[in-house]
């Protein structure tokens, strides 16, 4: 298997796209999708009246997108000694496992988002002056936030990305937390001075004391999967970073991919209620770390056989949810 997913041709985008619609198949034929409640994107909230198999067909394509994106920076920076779409594979594979209650929500879109700034973290090393990029980096976190606030939770991981590929630079931590601190700037000026009612500005912040450690045990098998993959990421990254000639700024990348899905990972902890939502952005770095354990495996055949394994872990989160 790892042979047909060799290199960026035609054939292998065929092959995905088809194993994608095929592993969501039994959700395509039985319409079970349902709604994040917790969406705040006004896009969502204003288009709920769609069908179910609009939304499903939806979920699918901007899916797609993020994971042909993701195949093609892995392949930009060099992630990997050969071209390859494992990356999108392993993240067509990893979404319905991560996904079994079907729901839809605006992760996906902002998953594009992260690819975007973990693309700027990592162009910054080769930057000899000021990097002005994490104040787009910061920016975007802004944005983020208006649609989860528990996006400002991500600040940590571009700080260890400031600490990892640049030289202490105050201005740049400046940059940083200038670009998060723009928009909320703004959006306060416009509800105190237009509006006059702050009650919009402060619904942004309120769902980060909502805090509901209570509420885990009721999810105990998603946490004890989400903390398997979590456990494999950070043993992974140790494994890939061990092999010699390998680039200091891959190695680099490789931890700051293994802190991202530990920073998910304890937002998850926090925020019970944004499960669904946290867990397919933690599909982004598992995707990425997976490929690189899989392709450096001296034993083809234990790598090709823990890729199939995948793929059936994924078809009984898929049909089991369907019989129960």
């Amino acid at each position: 298997m790892l042979g047909l997913l060799r290199g960026h041709r035609l054939p292998s985008i065929v092959f995905l796209i088809i194993y994608t619609l095929l592993i969501w198949s039994p959700v395509l034929l039985d319409l079970g999708l349902s709604f994040d409640s917790s969406n705040k994107m006004f896009i969502v909230g204003n288009l709920q009246s769609g069908t179910p198999l609009f939304w499903l067909c939806l979920f699918i394509s901007c899916a797609l997108l993020l994971g042909i994106f993701l195949s093609r920076f892995a392949s930009k920076i060099q992630l990997y000694r050969e071209r390859t779409v494992l990356p999108m594979f392993i993240f067509a594979t990893l979404l319905p496992i991560m996904n079994a209650q079907h729901l839809f929500n605006n992760a996906v879109f902002f998953g594009l988002l992260v690819l975007f700034c973990l693309r700027k973290i990592f162009n910054s090393y080769s930057f000899e002056k000021l990097a002005y990029q994490y104040l787009s980096i910061g920016i975007l976190i802004s944005f983020a936030g208006f649609i989860s606030p528990q996006a400002f939770l991500l600040l940590p991981t571009t700080w260890f990305g400031l600490l990892l590929f640049r030289p202490f630079k105050w201005r740049e931590w400046a940059y940083l937390l200038i670009g998060v601190a723009l928009p909320l700037y703004f959006f306060f000026a416009y509800c105190y001075l237009i509006r006059s009612d702050l009650t919009a500005f402060n619904n942004v912040f309120i769902p980060l004391s909502n805090i509901e450690l209570h509420k885990i045990s009721t999810i105990t098998a998603d946490y004890v999967l989400c903390a398997v993959l979590w456990l494999i990421c950070v043993a992974g990254m140790f494994y890939v970073n061990r092999e010699p000639g390998l680039k200091i700024a891959l190695r680099r990348f490789y931890i700051l991919l293994a802190i991202f899905c530990t920073n998910i990972f304890l937002i998850m902890l926090l925020y019970p209620a944004r499960f669904s939502y946290l867990a397919i952005l933690m599909t982004i770095p598992c995707s990425l770390i997976f490929s690189g354990i899989l392709l450096r495996m001296k034993i083809k055949w234990l790598a090709s056989a823990l890729l199939w394994m995948l793929v059936i872990l994924a078809l009984f989160r898929h049909i089991y949810p369907l019989f129960s």
